[in-house]
């Protein structure tokens, strides 16, 4: 079953009826270190078909209460950190960092659940003064921006699975135009990364229907930050102009707002 991907060496050797020994002999002989290194070999192969009803069964059928799902998640979560931040060269990341630097106008895309990291790349980008365009999903509108582009431009794709066909054929597209595309993703292997000239990867495993960014999220946030410490000067002068205007248009709660006093109370 493909379920066996997201299974414990011990929860496998129950179902199937054998010792956790058999399960980890015979992963071994299969060429594998141990049953982590098979099972993340089977992960890797069915990330890109496995269903989300059968991910969510499989995590309900491990689930014991709902502390048991918070510790679970959270344990995962610093594991993908610390492995996102063990794994992913510092080359590879100043690289990316010049490239966003250098290009005229930069341009996001990251379809379905990778939207959000696609929006919050974007905004970030442009509170810190870059030219940048968000590729956002709809009726069609999705080529509309690819034929202004420019060969100076760059790309930054967000793809994780289960990967999108859209956001391969985008980054193809701007390759051929002659930009320079930026993977953010979660393995060297993945569709995007390999018609991408750069490659930042981040690992988003959890145990759920649904892929964690807590790592994709911590990469986006250094790479913008260095970004904005490398260009101090332009990236103040664009948050002071924002300020200005959140400030006049009375954007945010004022401290005396937020206090509850603004409401008639006297908290």
């Amino acid at each position: 079953s493909e379920e066996c991907a997201f299974l414990s060496a011990s929860e496998l050797a129950r179902r199937t009826g054998v010792s956790e020994a058999t399960v980890i002999r015979l992963a071994q002989a299969l060429g594998f270190e141990g049953f982590p290194e098979l099972k993340e070999e089977l992960r890797t192969m069915l990330k890109e078909r496995i269903s989300t009803v059968m991910r969510l069964e499989a995590a309900s059928d491990r689930a014991r209460d709902e502390g048991d799902v918070l510790l679970k998640v959270f344990r995962k979560d610093i594991e993908n950190l610390s492995q996102t931040v063990s794994e992913l060269p510092v080359d590879t990341f100043r690289e990316a960092v010049k490239a966003v630097r250098k290009a005229d106008r930069l341009y996001v895309i990251g379809l379905r659940s990778a939207y959000s990291l696609a929006l919050f790349l974007w905004t970030a980008m442009r509170y810190i003064g870059k030219e940048a365009f968000l590729l956002r999903p709809g009726h069609g509108e999705l080529w509309d921006e690819p034929v202004l582009w420019r060969r100076r431009d760059v790309l930054i794709a967000i793809s994780f699975p289960r990967y999108t066909r859209d956001t391969v054929e985008v980054v193809q597209y701007a390759r051929r135009k002659g930009l320079r595309c930026i993977a953010i993703t979660d393995s060297l292997l993945s569709p995007v990364a390999q018609v991408s000239d750069i490659v930042l990867t981040a690992r988003c495993e959890m145990d759920s229907y649904v892929e964690s960014f807590t790592a994709p999220l911590s990469l986006i946030n250094a790479l913008v930050t260095a970004v904005s410490v490398a260009e101090r000067d332009k990236a103040l002068k664009a948050l002071r102009r924002l300020e200005g205007i959140w400030r006049e248009r009375n954007i945010y709660l004022q401290r005396e707002e937020k206090s509850g006093k603004a409401f008639g109370t006297d908290l």
